[in-house]
């Protein structure tokens, strides 16, 4: 049901990502930080100059995000030649603690992978953990390639329709194509600065943001892709690692081409054996079927009729393959199960009466 979409971003990945080989602890020698990126200093300023902008956050973010502070760090392009080719500009946020100087750091990274991160600290429940953060500072960052940091483009040129779940050897190609053509338009559009978004070049970062906060060590906080960062780090710079929590942990043995062949099933077996039962449960209410065979029968109609004639949902066209991904999207807490309930009973409305024609 989901697998042909996810699968197909497995495909992309593999076209577009270089993953470095599994490391083991202290196994990859220091390199050279020269001096003008060691001994640079960080101008910290309010990440929302204009206050405005903090009234549009939900409610719950709005007091953090009024402490939260920005910067700009500058790193080499290649950790390994330094002198070559323009400098990079990472983003960093801290949040500092509202009593007291911060003896320790917190490193939150989001996930992604290459997920921005410089608000994450926004979305922590910040007021329940004092007992925790009362001596530390929460930093984090865009990764190198990604939002306010120095970042890849990727922007522009037609895409073939291709439903990923047509297995065809004559979509397949498509599909293919589709993925090969936008790594070539990142590579393009980006200025040779590809083949530098690798884990190993952004755990160096990290460790220079370290040495400049004046840390011996780190504490990480990493969430999904972000324990493979946080691993990474421990196995480049085992000296420095302080307390580390890997939340939902993602194989960092392997390659991200091997990780995303395995992350259809998982997302199959969540709408299965999560959702669906759980919208079963409450079908009087949500109206998808009252088992959770029926729900998965209502996704599947839903999505041959978008596949047979998209609707508009808001700014967005919706076909099956769309619908996938925003199935997707609504999967990982439980929290947004309502959400997901809310966006099928919505599209099954907009599929019988605002088709695109």
């Amino acid at each position: 049901m989901l697998v042909g979409v996810v699968a197909s971003a497995a495909v992309l990945a593999a076209a577009s990502l270089v993953a470095p080989a599994a490391v083991t602890a202290g196994s990859h020698a220091e390199v050279h930080v020269p001096a003008r990126y060691a001994s640079q200093q960080l101008a910290w300023k309010s990440c929302y100059p204009d206050p405005a902008k903090i009234n549009e956050l939900p409610q719950s973010e709005q007091v953090v995000a009024r402490r939260l502070e920005c910067a700009q760090m500058t790193a080499p392009r290649d950790w390994h030649n330094p002198d070559t080719g323009p400098d990079l500009h990472i983003a960093v946020s801290r949040l500092e603690p509202e009593h007291g100087t911060p003896t320790q750091s917190l490193f939150v990274n989001p996930g992604g992978p290459g997920g921005p991160g410089i608000t994450i600290a926004q979305r922590l429940d910040v007021a329940k953990r004092q007992d925790v953060l009362s001596a530390m500072d929460i930093i984090s960052f865009d990764p190198r390639g990604t939002g306010a940091s120095t970042r890849v483009s990727c922007a522009g040129g037609p895409m073939k329709s291709a439903d990923p779940r047509d297995r065809s050897s004559a979509n397949l190609d498509r599909i293919a194509a589709n993925n090969v053509a936008l790594a070539a338009r990142c590579m393009k559009q980006s200025a040779g600065l590809l083949p530098y978004i690798s884990t190993e070049q952004t755990v160096r970062d990290v460790d220079l943001l370290r040495r400049l906060l004046g840390r011996q060590k780190i504490n990480w906080l990493g969430y999904s892709a972000g324990t493979w960062m946080g691993a990474y780090y421990s196995a480049y710079f085992p000296d420095r690692v302080g307390r580390f929590v890997l939340d939902s942990n993602v194989d960092f043995t392997t390659s991200w081409q091997n990780l995303l062949a395995k992350v259809p099933h998982g997302f199959e077996r969540r709408f299965r054996k999560d959702f669906a039962p759980w919208a079963a449960a409450h079908s009087g209410k949500l109206q998808l079927g009252d088992t959770a065979e029926l729900v998965r029968q209502y996704y599947e109609t839903l999505r041959a009729d978008l596949n047979r004639a998209p609707v508009h949902s808001g700014s967005m066209v919706v076909d099956g393959p769309r619908l996938d991904s925003l199935v997707l999207e609504n999967l990982y807490r439980v929290s947004d199960f309502p959400k997901l309930a809310s966006l099928l009973g919505s599209l099954r409305h907009d599929a019988n009466t605002k088709r695109v024609f």
